[in-house]
């Protein structure tokens, strides 16, 4: 985000302040309700503010899926950062209009090892004397990045099995809490056909192409697993 300048400026102006008031609320917990609680807050606020305006592309986290491409992509998006006339941006912006680009988590301990990258040779010199080791062909020297090991395939779970080409699945467990069309109505790709709450947030399920609905299995309130088939588009 170096291009942000009023951002960092900004944040460099709010940052050390929110710190000191967390010191003095860490330290003085009696004249703040929340006390230390409170400064863990603020602490991790200003931390936060920090990651986001000046270190976020910095940060590298290994072994596990997290959020951070997903904010490194939010961030930098012509329609949150905006111009001289606004934002594009709205409440439901994301779930409406945002077209995901992130590729998937894939955790390195799910490739097979016939597909690990092979082997590679070097010479250390040690005591004097030129010796020629193997190392693991993931392994990154110099400041390199490592060789990029291919994705594995994964399989899809038990619950999407009988899907088609035509069917839409539910993408996650959750409750239908609200359904946009019925059977024989024609939409459009990109339509939001129905919503699914799933830990307390609304996540709508668009049609993937244009089409007569068919098929519709849910009603309004029903539960749902990840994987089931919801109804097709023909």
């Amino acid at each position: 985000m170096e291009h942000h300048s009023i951002l960092r400026v900004v944040s460099k102006l709010l940052i050390p302040p929110m710190l000191v008031y967390a010191l003095y609320v860490q330290f003085h917990g009696e004249y703040s309700p929340g006390g230390g609680f409170q400064a863990g807050v603020v602490f991790a606020a200003a931390f936060v503010l920090y990651s986001l305006v000046h270190g976020i592309d910095e940060f590298v986290v290994e072994g596990m899926p997290t959020v951070l491409p997903f904010h490194r992509h939010i961030v930098s998006n012509p329609a949150f950062v905006g111009d001289e006339e606004g934002f594009e941006v709205y409440t439901k912006w994301i779930e409406e209009v945002w077209d995901n680009p992130i590729e998937p988590f894939v955790d390195a301990a799910d490739i097979p090892e016939d597909e690990a990258a092979p082997a590679h040779k070097v010479v250390v010199e040690v005591d004097g004397r030129r010796v020629e080791i193997a190392l693991p062909g993931d392994l990154a020297l110099g400041g390199g990045s490592a060789p990029k090991k291919k994705a594995k395939k994964r399989r899809s779970s038990g619950g999407a099995g009988g899907v088609s080409g035509d069917a839409i699945a539910a993408p996650m467990q959750g409750t239908v809490i609200k359904i946009n069309v019925t059977d024989t109505q024609e939409v459009t790709e990109g339509e939001v056909i129905l919503v699914l709450e799933a830990m307390k947030m609304e996540n709508p399920v668009k049609a993937h192409k244009s089409g007569t609905v068919s098929g519709l299995a849910v009603d309004a309130g029903a539960g749902v697993t990840k994987g089931q088939v919801l109804l097709e588009i023909k």
